[in-house]
C-alpha cells in the first residue's frame, strides 16, 4: 500500500456524541479539529468523546444518533470531520455522507464500520467517505485518523487497508481506492457467482461453456486477486458479498 495509508502512530485523544437526542457543545476555539460524531448506540458514542476531550487540538462540536440531526449539525457547525457509524438503523449513513459532502465539501468523512465487506467498502468510498475505522480500532488509531483525515489524506485501518487497491495519481494524496474485487474480469465474476451457489467446476464450466480445468484455473486467479487461501474462503466470500444474486 502507498505512504498515504499510514500505520498507527502515537497519538492524542478526543470526544464523544450522544444518542436520537443530540447535543451541540459550542466551539469558539481556533486551531482545533471540530468533530461531528454521529451514531445510534449511546454508550459507545459517550464513551468516544470523554475519551477525545482528553485531546487539546481535537473538539467535539456536535453529537447525535441519526442522520437527519447529523446533517443539520454539520450545517450548523461546519465540522472538519464527520465521524458517523456505517450500520445505523435510522438511515443510510451513506446518503448521509453524500449530503453533508454535497452541503460542506471540506467536511471530511469517516465511517466506522463493524461488517467489512468489499461492496460496504464500495459503497462508503463512492459516498465521498475519505477514512475507515474498523470497530475493533484503538483510541490511538482513531486520533490518528482524525488528524491524518483533517491533513486532507486518507485513513484505513489494517483489516480494511488490506482489501483496498488503488489506482495512483501523479499526487499520491489523491490516488483512488477501491475494494480489491475490482480486479476481477467478468468471467471470474461469473465464476464467483456460480461458486456462491454451491456449484462444482464440472458444473460451472457447463453452465459457462468453458472446461473444468479453465474453472479451477480462474478460481485460482480470483484467490490471488482477492488474498484467499482456500476453496473455502472463496465460498464464503461469494456468499457474504452477496453473489449468489449478482
Amino acid at each position: 500500500m502507498p505512504d498515504t495509508i499510514p500505520s498507527s502512530q502515537t497519538i492524542p485523544a478526543e470526544k464523544h456524541y450522544d444518542g436520537a437526542a443530540a447535543k451541540t457543545i459550542d466551539s469558539s476555539e481556533h486551531g482545533t479539529i471540530k468533530v461531528l460524531l454521529v451514531n445510534d448506540h449511546i454508550l459507545l458514542r459517550e464513551g468516544l468523546v470523554s475519551l477525545l476531550e482528553k485531546f487539546k487540538d481535537i473538539k467535539v462540536v456536535a453529537q447525535c444518533g441519526d442522520a437527519n440531526h447529523g446533517f443539520q449539525y454539520a450545517d450548523e457547525h461546519s465540522p472538519d470531520i464527520v465521524i458517523t457509524d456505517f450500520s445505523m438503523d435510522s438511515a443510510s449513513p451513506c446518503e448521509l455522507a453524500r449530503r453533508i459532502k454535497h452541503q460542506r465539501p471540506k467536511s471530511q468523512i469517516i465511517f466506522m464500520i463493524s461488517q467489512v465487506t468489499d461492496g460496504n467498502l464500495e459503497r462508503g468510498l463512492m459516498s465521498g467517505a475519505s477514512g475507515f475505522l474498523s470497530k475493533d480500532e484503538n483510541l490511538e488509531g482513531i486520533i490518528h485518523a482524525i488528524r491524518y483525515v483533517h491533513m486532507g489524506k486518507r485513513y484505513f485501518s489494517e483489516e480494511i487497508k488490506k482489501r483496498l487497491v488503488s489506482r495512483h495519481s501523479y499526487d499520491p494524496n489523491q490516488s483512488i481506492y477501491t475494494p480489491r474485487r475490482a480486479l476481477l474480469s467478468p468471467r471470474e465474476i461469473e465464476v464467483l457467482c456460480c461458486v456462491a451457489k454451491g456449484m462444482k467446476a464440472k458444473n460451472i464450466g457447463k453452465s459457462l461453456h468453458i472446461t473444468a480445468k479453465t474453472v479451477e484455473r480462474h478460481k485460482s486467479n480470483i484467490m490471488a486477486k482477492l488474498g484467499l487461501h482456500s476453496q473455502v474462503d472463496l465460498a464464503i466470500y461469494a456468499i457474504k458479498e452477496g453473489y449468489v444474486n449478482p
